[in-house]
Formats: structure tokens, C-alpha cells, sequence
């Protein structure tokens, strides 16, 4: 069945990576060929940096804000809106100025935490469209 679902999400969204320990390498290697990546940024990531989410510390991925200070590479937030009848609104902001640091690079925890904020909004302009599934201010 999963394999099914990977070959139909194929044709429209590109190249698929799954998670695990050679995702954040595959990543880099797909920006390094001048590719797209997207991520969900609002899981609960152990050992990441603790940034607030609903005002309260959230282990978060840095991934995304690491690759941005690597490759200087713009951000920009996507989600799915439901509609009624089956349908969806995609929409893609425009791209995100990330927080720098004294030395102009991209600062990996404060970026980290801009995008947590941008989820919160999200999830406060639309809550009945979240669901979570795991525990993330364990």
C-alpha cells in the first residue's frame, strides 16, 4: 500500500524522502542540485533546540534553518487549507526573512523559533484543521 501511495504522490510532488537518518543528508544533496525541499517543521524533534510553541518550550527541528544558513537559500512557509466539499486551498507565503546573527548568517534557534510562530498562527487561525499525534512539549 505504501508503495502505491509513494508511485501516485510521484508523478505530482516530485522525489520523496523519507525520514530518518539519511534525510538531512539527502536534503542537502538535493539543494546542492539546485532543487526544491519542503519539510513539516511543526514535529517534535528530541534533539533539537528548545524554541516556545503555545508558549511553552518544544524540542523543533533546526533542520530547515540550518540548510537556509548554508545554502542562504529563501524559506517560505506551505500549508493545506480544507475546504467543504472535499477541496483544498494551497498556499505558499511569500519567502520568510529568517534572523540573523552579528556575522549576517542565519540564526539556526531564532529561525527555528519564526517558524514555530508562523505554525502557532496557523493553527490559531484554523484549529480544527490540526491534529497531532505525538507528544510535543514532552
Amino acid at each position: 500500500m505504501a508503495r502505491d501511495i509513494l508511485a501516485l504522490r510521484a508523478n505530482s510532488m516530485g522525489e520523496l524522502i523519507p525520514a530518518g537518518m539519511t534525510a538531512p543528508i539527502r536534503m542537502l544533496e538535493a539543494l546542492d542540485e539546485g532543487k526544491h525541499v519542503g519539510m513539516l517543521v511543526d514535529q517534535r524533534f528530541g534533539r533539537g533546540p528548545r524554541v516556545p510553541f503555545f508558549g511553552r518550550p518544544a524540542a523543533s527541528n533546526p533542520l530547515i534553518a540550518r540548510l537556509a544558513r548554508r545554502f542562504d537559500c529563501p524559506v517560505h512557509g506551505a500549508r493545506a487549507i480544507r475546504l467543504p466539499g472535499g477541496r483544498f486551498r494551497l498556499e505558499l507565503t511569500e519567502a520568510v526573512t529568517l534572523p540573523r546573527d552579528a556575522s549576517g548568517r542565519v540564526d539556526v534557534e531564532a529561525a527555528t523559533a519564526l517558524m514555530n510562530r508562523i505554525i502557532e498562527g496557523w493553527v490559531r487561525e484554523y484549529p480544527g484543521q490540526w491534529l497531532w499525534m505525538h507528544r510535543r512539549w514532552r
